[in-house]
């Protein structure tokens, strides 16, 4: 990969993740290793997507230096364990949007609807499914399945 390019996704990662910067070594290693695959028109699937911002990148999307990943969660619950990702508050993710994503996923699911709404504004896939990945049917074929986290 050209080093303008690793720097363009360093610094997309460093603006994404401006709270939590240790987060941003993973993130472009993980890219590097993943991108030429996901970039690539085959029929794919995204197990875990949550709010799809990570994967909003991966896929090559930008967004504009005011986006903040911050802005769409809710804290209220943090200490009872709830899961700040899991609010939709209706801000418009569209608007943040600098350059959209080279290619697509053909499903993506989640367990959490709010978090599926999130990904949705960023239209990184054909089809969004609300479900628990442990009891995900393969029965379709599909040339690559993605998945950043694990049960």
């Amino acid at each position: 990969m050209k080093s303008k390019f690793i720097e363009e996704k360093i610094y997309d990662f460093f603006n994404l993740h401006w709270l939590r910067p240790e987060n941003v070594a993973w993130e472009v290693h993980a890219y590097k290793l993943i991108s030429k695959y996901l970039t690539k028109n085959v029929e794919k699937i995204e197990v875990g997507i949550g709010n799809g911002i990570t994967s909003f990148i991966y896929l090559g999307g930008r967004f504009k230096n005011s986006y903040d990943w911050y802005l769409n969660t809710n804290t209220r619950n943090f200490w009872r364990n709830e899961d700040i990702y899991n609010a939709n508050k209706k801000i418009g993710i569209s608007k943040f949007i600098l350059k959209k994503p080279e290619t697509k996923f053909s499903l993506v699911i989640d367990h959490k609807a709010k978090l599926l709404e999130q990904a949705k504004e960023m239209n990184i896939s054909k089809n969004y499914k609300v479900m628990d990945a442990n009891n995900y049917d393969l029965n379709n074929k599909t040339d690559l399945i993605f998945s950043n986290m694990l049960y």
